[in-house]
């Protein structure tokens, strides 16, 4: 087909994984390495409401940011093949799982509860990231939506360009 990439790849790839695990990070040098373009839902949904996530979540609650990402996601998956972050939530939700399912390859970004914790301390942007307890919770919690994604990768002790590595590789593999 004529949206194929230049690798020759077949749909998405869908970058899960807790707030703090590189995926906004490890998206654009990805996107680069397999030749296709990077998305980040978060932004799309900032474009999508014309407003910023905090404030989503002062005016409507979780509960209307679930439902503008799940929005966010199925029509990032309607278009040609890209490298698509997906916000920390994203993976937990059937709708959104069943969605990825369908339309590419989800990876899984592993990240250890300190070193995410280390990331997110006190970043504005991230409402759900303000109560220690609350993201340790979280953090648990999420461990078996994100074991349903396709791969796995271990982030810890790798550079950024050793990540990208593997999972191109991995992810060609799969494709090919």
């Amino acid at each position: 087909s004529s949206n194929r990439s230049v690798k020759g790849m077949k749909g998405h790839i869908f970058l899960v994984g807790f707030m703090g695990s590189g995926k906004s990070t490890l998206g654009p040098p990805l996107s680069q390495r397999l030749q296709i373009p990077f998305l980040d839902l978060d932004e799309v949904i900032v474009r999508k409401a014309g407003r910023g996530i905090p404030e989503i979540f002062r005016q409507g609650g979780e509960a209307q940011f679930r439902r503008i990402e799940t929005e966010a996601l199925r029509a990032t998956s309607a278009g040609g093949p890209s490298v698509i972050a997906l916000g920390g939530g994203a993976f937990c939700f059937p709708a959104n799982v069943e969605i990825v399912r369908s339309s590419g390859i989800s990876v899984w970004l592993k990240v250890t509860l300190q070193e995410a914790e280390k990331r997110c301390q006190g970043d504005p942007e991230r409402p759900l990231a303000q109560d220690p307890i609350r993201f340790q919770q979280l953090f648990q919690s999420r461990l078996e939506h994100y074991e349903q994604a396709d791969l796995a990768i271990e982030t810890a002790e790798k550079s950024p360009a050793l990540l990208v590595e593997e999972i191109a590789q991995r992810v060609l593999s799969m494709n090919s």
